[in-house]
């Protein structure tokens, strides 16, 4: 790990021996015994296959992890954070959730994200650092908070989905996914649920289909093989209903927010579960 934080990553030894918490003479010398077992055993430089990488993932989350920590406070130089390092460890956790969408690599974005939306308020002009509880939030950066939330409700359905997984963590997990990827990735676990026929009637996924058809520009949505296409009660922006039902038969629906950029999304959970 220490090697490739300085071969890969471009620290330096003693950034990345304030990581470790050890002495800078220490971390050299871990570094040139790496550096000897790897031409001494020959091992070859190579892009794992995919089944291999599940097993490479806790390694990889430590690194990306460590050099955004050097981002958000800098062990050496004038200013107190490093844009630069940040902003890499950012991309490369999404990166790394585009090839391998585990919940601890969703979590760790998230975690990046959210402190990283407080870099503007978090130091004065001068480079004198500004205590949580007195940052101006009005300076924290919106759009990062709300995908940060948006990623920590899906990592957080993805683990219940592993532990206790039911139709009824699906359900939920399928809201997060819709907040974080759009109205149409949730529509479509829906659907998924539905069709598979494990609900003995439609009357909860009910409550999340409309958020998602409607945030998709869908009014309809495929129902369970043997209902063909059934009407989803989809309110529209003047507040009536794209279906045509009546305010009568409106369908219990979750209460998310798909709106604009940076603007809090809410979503309360059907089941009662956080």
């Amino acid at each position: 790990m220490a090697l490739t934080l300085r071969e890969v990553c471009g620290l330096t030894t003693e950034e990345i021996a304030r990581a470790f918490l050890t002495s800078a003479p220490t971390l050299a010398q871990r570094i040139v015994r790496a550096k000897g077992k790897i031409r001494d055993e020959r091992i070859p430089y190579e892009v794992p296959p995919r089944e291999e990488l599940p097993g490479r993932l806790d390694a990889t989350l430590r690194v990306i992890y460590l050099v955004f920590n050097e981002g958000y406070s800098a062990s050496s130089g004038e200013s107190l954070t490093r844009r630069d390092l940040s902003e890499e460890a950012i991309r490369l956790g999404r990166l790394l959730v585009e090839l391998l969408p585990d919940a601890e690599a969703v979590g760790l974005l998230a975690l990046m994200l959210l402190h990283e939306s407080r870099r503007d308020a978090r130091a004065t002009p001068q480079g004198e650092i500004i205590l949580l509880g007195d940052q101006d939030r009005s300076r924290w950066n919106r759009e990062e908070i709300a995908e940060g939330v948006a990623l920590v409700e899906r990592a957080l359905y993805d683990v219940l989905a592993r532990t206790d997984p039911s139709p009824v963590v699906e359900l939920n997990r399928a809201v997060a996914v819709a907040m974080r990827d759009g109205p149409q990735a949730g529509l479509s676990m829906v659907e998924g649920i539905l069709a598979r026929g494990t609900w003995p009637s439609t009357t909860w996924p009910t409550r999340c289909g409309p958020t998602c058809a409607a945030g998709s520009g869908r009014g309809t949505m495929r129902g369970p093989p043997t209902s063909g296409r059934f009407p989803w009660p989809c309110r529209s922006p003047s507040g009536g209903f794209s279906s045509g039902a009546s305010r009568s038969s409106e369908v219990p629906r979750a209460d998310v927010d798909f709106g604009q950029p940076g603007r809090p999304r809410q979503a309360s959970c059907p089941t009662g579960r956080p």
